[in-house]
């Protein structure tokens, strides 16, 4: 609910962060800040395969071991 209303009420500034794992099934993460979400989309089809809200502090940093 409260992100419908501050979706309504506050542009979405876009995406700032963005990863795209090398391995044989890639994904690519993308991260906002604002409304605070990680969006896992499967990199070679572009479906959504998860969105975490309120992903916690360490989201500001994307890294793939």
């Amino acid at each position: 609910m409260i992100r419908r209303v501050l979706g309504s009420i506050l542009p979405n500034p876009g995406v700032e962060r963005m990863l795209v794992t090398q391995d044989d099934a890639p994904v690519l993460i993308l991260s906002s800040t604002f409304p605070p979400t990680l969006t896992v989309y499967d990199a070679r089809s572009g479906e959504v395969r998860n969105e975490i809200s309120e992903p916690g502090l360490g989201f500001s940093l994307l890294f793939a071991p």
